[in-house]
């Protein structure tokens, strides 16, 4: 580190290029007129360029966001301004890339060898005076890697596997758009030693952005992610490196403070009145981002924040020591991690790195970030419980059912009750009971990731307090006193649908098959189309014994079983609509005509016709026979015959 008792000279070299890259050096470029274009304030440490002042921020932050940079260029020569301007906003231009160098004249290595504090896509240019008169180009983007993998659609999918994996493939689509882009695709891989650690089945990616799709599955994994020119970083890779920064209040902190936030597990609940998300709601996201921002949020996390003299080798991730003579500081001797940096370089009021720490475990996410982005986590993070709490489509499992037949005046029947939410322990890591303690593991030293499942996958709580009460079944066919009804079981697994997310606007949708507890659809075959249904359930409510069906198959043939048939033809047979057809008894075959007249097929085989007319039977000049297994009578031709 850089210690206050020595004198600083600043000094600044930023290159300027097209997004391709690697342009030679030109007539142009050697007096400041063109690109490459290098404004630097030290004469003589490069070929040529502009001498000139710069003034440089750079914020560097853990998560799922790009590194950005603001950089003001003072006095540039107009014919460099238009090569500037030349390059950014049109359908056709390149795009700029631009690399950042900061350091101190008085230490050798700055000049000639700095590595680069940041390599960035330039995104906005703007060209003004300010009220000194002086001429201003501003440049405005993100880190390189940062900007492709958040320009990039992201899209994949895994059948089972390490979720590892699907990072890969995730990147591999943004090295292929960092191509288009001319930007290098060396630095868009995952560092030594990042590992996510979690395993996915049937898992499919489909978001805006890689960078929103990474930063997604390192919060399923809860493990660190830093985004930079280095590459992707997650877990025991950040915060886990052997050469920490030390400030000390005597060398190198210009100021410093530390916070200490109190430790919520309790998610937002529904909106007061609505049962539900609502304007209510988001007021009390609103709220709780101000909450933020006055520093009352209650999330796990003490940190650190210090401003120190400038240095450009300070990253995000990096462990932090506080030493002795620092004041009021509760981790004299401790190591913490850098969480967000924010380099500020100004020519007339020097180099300063203001650096926020926090005490998370070893690979584990930091806490909460300051500032305007402090605010918009809050804010995203109250809005996202509460449509955690209140989704707009989630399941339940039937406890109780009113038939149409109980309808009231009051109520339309055809409404279940169902049990809502799930169990306890599936919001747990590995079953863990309800309030007990995440214990780091050995491994890792951070606690083991909650698993991801499937709605189907998850047990509904049959904590009766949550229930969801006289809910109505939507159908594919409804209308007064008539529609399709189809049957309604406790233990049904029920699709809810949340009107304006409202908990207690839920209709059930539809019915699945859920793996906890295992349900096992019928056997079907490509093309089925099938109804199966039982005729008694076990002790546990469970389908058992024989079934019934109405199979048609893809060729078109058709199979139906059932208990018994009654089957009524003719318009005064008919019943009123609202009224429910009689049964007929079990086991038998009934055919009834409006006539009056009837066909039986008893449950012990006999068959009875009772016909209002005449009966008749004839054949196209074929043999007819009647018999009892005994005697048997057959017409033939113009002969009766007789015999056994």
């Amino acid at each position: 580190m850089i210690a206050l008792a020595r004198p600083v000279m600043l000094y600044h070299k930023i290159e300027i290029d097209v997004a391709a890259a690697g342009s030679a050096i030109t007539a142009s470029s050697v007096f400041g007129l063109g690109l490459p274009l290098v404004v630097t304030n030290a004469a003589g440490t490069s070929l040529g360029g502009v001498v000139t002042d710069a003034d440089v921020t750079i914020t560097l932050a853990e998560g799922g966001v790009a590194d950005d940079f603001t950089i003001v260029l003072y006095d540039l020569p107009a014919p460099a301004v238009s090569a500037l301007k030349a390059k950014v906003g049109k359908a056709d231009a390149p795009g700029l890339s631009v690399t950042v160098r900061l350091g101190y004249l008085d230490t050798p290595t700055t000049v000639y060898s700095v590595k680069p504090v940041l390599r960035g896509r330039v995104t906005k240019i703007t060209e003004a005076t300010n009220d000194a008169g002086r001429g201003t180009v501003t440049l405005t983007g993100e880190e390189e890697v940062g900007y492709v993998l958040r320009t990039t659609r992201a899209a994949g999918k895994i059948d089972k596997g390490d979720a590892d994996k699907l990072v890969t493939d995730l990147l591999g689509l943004a090295k292929t758009r960092a191509t288009t882009l001319g930007i290098a695709a060396e630095n868009l891989k995952v560092t030594a030693g990042s590992k996510l650690g979690i395993q996915r089945s049937d898992y499919t990616v489909n978001h805006y952005s890689v960078l929103a799709a990474l930063a997604d599955l390192a919060e399923q994994a809860k493990q660190a992610l830093v985004v930079s020119g280095e590459g992707v970083a997650f877990g025991a890779a950040v915060g886990g490196g052997s050469n920490p920064v030390t400030f000390e209040a005597t060398t190198n902190t210009v100021t410093f403070s530390t916070s200490t936030k109190e430790k919520s597990d309790a998610t937002a609940g529904p909106a007061a009145g609505s049962g539900g998300a609502s304007g209510s709601s988001l007021a009390a996201a609103g709220s709780a981002a101000a909450a933020a921002l006055a520093g009352g949020a209650k999330d796990a996390g003490a940190t650190a924040t210090i401003t120190a003299l400038g240095d450009p080798e300070l990253r995000v991730g990096r462990p932090v020591i506080i030493a002795d003579g620092n004041p009021t500081s509760p981790w004299k001797g401790k190591t913490l991690r850098i969480q967000q940096v924010k380099h500020v370089y100004d020519s007339n009021k020097g180099f300063t790195t203001e650096v926020r720490a926090t005490a998370a475990e070893s690979g584990g996410p930091a806490g909460d970030f300051a500032g305007a982005r402090g605010v918009v986590d809050e804010w995203n993070r109250q809005i996202g419980k509460d449509r955690t709490a209140n989704p707009s489509v989630d399941m339940g499992e039937v406890a109780s059912y009113v038939a149409g037949s109980a309808a009231t005046p009051t109520d339309a029947g055809h409404r279940t009750t169902l049990h809502y939410g799930p169990k306890p322990d599936d919001q747990k890591p590995d079953g863990q009971k309800p309030g007990a303690q995440s214990t780091p593991t050995p491994a890792s030293g951070a606690a083991k990731p909650p698993k991801e499942s499937p709605s189907t996958d998850q047990e509904i709580t049959d904590d009766i307090r949550s229930d969801l009460l006289n809910r109505p079944v939507a159908s594919i066919f409804a209308f007064d006193k008539v529609g399709l009804i189809t049957p309604v079981y406790p233990k049904m697994r029920a699709v809810l649908v949340h009107n304006g997310q409202a908990t207690n606007d839920a209709i059930v949708a539809g019915w699945l098959w859920p793996t906890k507890p295992a349900m096992t659809p019928p056997p079907s075959q490509t093309g089925d189309y099938w109804l199966a249904l039982p005729t008694e359930l076990d002790g546990d409510g469970l389908p058992t014994g024989k079934g019934v069906n109405d199979l048609t198959d893809k060729n078109g043939n058709r199979v139906i079983t059932a208990r018994s048939t009654r089957i009524v033809v003719g318009q005064s047979a008919l019943d009123d609509v609202g009224k429910r057809p009689k049964v007929t008894e079990p086991d038998s075959l009934v055919i009834e005509h409006s006539s009056g007249t009837k066909i039986t097929v008893d449950k012990d085989g006999g068959i009875t016709i009772d016909s209002a007319g005449e009966v008749k039977l004839t054949t196209q000049s074929k043999p007819i026979t009647l018999g009892n297994g005994s005697v048997a009578v057959k017409i033939d031709g113009a002969s009766v015959q007789v015999g056994q």
